[in-house]
């Protein structure tokens, strides 16, 4: 048993260090009267309206207060014996965010409540951490880049000051490129030593699962650790008592597009990510109605494109001529043959050059006419080199599925789950020789987030948060399996060197 004592005290001590990394944000504040002196015993509750979540608090000897809540905007209420109570709404908590929220009562009845609308967001100077919040409205009004992949929600900390763009090399508060660490929910994004930070990117969720982002600057508290440059604390999105949703469509299409200044043409190319969210409180008729309590947010998105790139890379594959052996032309280098040898006076070997620079066509092993017999003949005029303009498909198909429940057992006891699916299969074809000598990669992950919240005290929160990323990535090339180098003959000429 003593054993066991250990390691709950253990859990919840970590969960408590590891506060700051979740989906919560502080409400601190004074609750004075119309003199400036402090009121103690007074309450305070935090209702969100969206959910009819209220957690309460009452203020110390001093008149403060100290709440931890889940991001949202709140309608925050103080009162105590003698004084009209005030409500104050639209309130905004934020995500690893501490919002001030000052409350001075008359004196009055407390049937006199006095309603007031909270200010917008002021310094926090609370914490020295230095920090930005983009909320939800913003990223669903601002623009999107649509372009060649599927949005994603690190693609919007343009919007965020000290951040410097450089195409994939980004800055953040003046940290190096790849020094950043992501949080989703206070779980890391990693998946192995080679996808961290702003390489793990790929994994995240649907921007339509996020309800709001901050990014960590610098001056970080002590449990943002394990780098040297930003954080970027996602916080993903609940359902409310509401049912409500939304759908979308994001088209890119190559006639829309203009050619490429190196380009002959315009690749064709046609892109669309599309897909539906849904949100609201569990309801099962004559079974469970969970307004109030139970809540659920589900995103299911898709990404189809196909590519056939322009017209623009040239290469160099075999004229007919050369097909036979026959390497006469003058613009072709002359060749020498390893097995025609002779000393030179000064003791030197040296190779004798193949007559009229032909090769016979009996010297032509299995292996050479096998291959050559695959490439396609030149299609750019008749010079021996850069005489083949190649083209290549690119094929892109992920689908993301995301799944979050909340249930409030009651404004002390909180429980959450999160689950991610996701799939990247690409399809790419080699431009020269299409069926053999393309590359097929797969790239999977699963995504499981639990955490536990109570409330012990307005100041005091226990929580235990525990989540797992289980990512499997593979690329093979096209002709996996198919033996092509037996088809060829290689098996021969091994035994041969052999």
């Amino acid at each position: 048993m003593r054993h066991v004592a250990r390691l709950v005290a253990a859990l919840i001590f970590i969960g408590v260090a590891g506060l700051s990394q979740t989906n919560r944000g502080q409400l601190i504040g004074t609750v004075t009267d119309a003199s400036g002196s402090s009121i103690p015993g007074a309450a305070i509750s935090a209702l969100n309206p969206e959910t009819a979540v209220k957690i309460e608090a009452i203020t110390n000897d001093a008149g403060q207060y100290q709440m931890y809540l889940p991001f949202g905007r709140y309608e925050v209420r103080a009162s105590a014996n003698g004084f009209s109570p005030q409500l104050s709404s639209g309130v905004i908590i934020s995500t690893a965010s501490t919002t001030t929220l000052d409350v001075m009562l008359k004196l009055g009845a407390v049937s006199e409540e006095v309603t007031v609308t909270a200010s917008a967001a002021s310094l926090d100077t609370a914490k020295a951490t230095v920090g930005v919040t983009v909320e939800e409205n913003l990223l669903r009004d601002v623009p999107v880049p649509v372009a060649g992949n599927t949005r994603r929600p690190y693609q919007y900390i343009a919007m965020s000051p000290a951040v410097n763009t450089n195409g994939n090399r980004n800055s953040i508060g003046g940290g190096r490129h790849g020094s950043t660490v992501i949080l989703l929910d206070g779980l890391s994004t990693d998946v192995d030593n080679q996808a961290m930070g702003e390489n793990a990117t790929s994994t995240e969720p649907s921007v339509e699962a996020i309800g709001e982002y901050t990014v960590v600057l610098n001056s970080g508290a002590a449990e943002y650790g394990r780098t040297s440059g930003a954080f970027l604390t996602y916080s993903t999105k609940s359902g409310t008592n509401a049912l409500h949703g939304s759908g979308w469509d994001y088209l890119n299409n190559s006639q829309l597009a203009a050619r490429p200044w190196a380009a002959a043409a315009r690749e064709k190319s046609r892109s669309n990510e599309f897909g539906v969210a849904v949100g609201g409180p569990v309801f099962i008729p004559k079974v469970y109605d969970g307004r109030n309590r139970t809540f659920f947010w589900s995103t299911i998105g898709a990404y189809r494109s196909g590519a056939t790139g322009a017209s623009s890379a040239l290469q160099s594959i075999p004229t007919t001529a050369m097909r036979i052996g026959d390497f006469s032309d003058p613009r072709v280098g002359t060749l020498y043959d390893v097995l025609d040898r002779f000393t030179t006076p000064t003791g030197d070997v040296r190779r004798n050059p193949f007559p009229g620079n032909k090769i016979p066509i009996t010297r032509e092993s299995r292996v050479t006419k096998y291959f050559m017999n695959l490439l396609p003949l030149p299609n750019r005029g008749s010079a021996p080199t850069l005489n083949y303009v190649g083209t290549s498909t690119n094929t892109f198909e992920p689908v993301t599925f995301t799944a979050k429940i909340d249930h409030n057992f009651n404004s002390n006891h909180r429980l959450s789950g999160f689950y991610q699916y996701g799939t990247q299969p690409r399809v790419q074809t080699d431009s020269v020789i299409p069926g053999d000598f393309g590359l097929t990669s797969t790239n999977k992950l699963d995504r499981f987030r639990f955490d536990y919240t109570w409330v012990a005290r307005s100041n005091l929160v226990h929580t235990l948060l525990v989540g797992v990323n289980y990512n499997t990535y593979a690329t093979i090339r096209s002709n996996y399996g198919q033996n092509i180098g037996v088809k060829a003959g290689l098996e021969r000429i091994v035994a041969y060197v052999l």
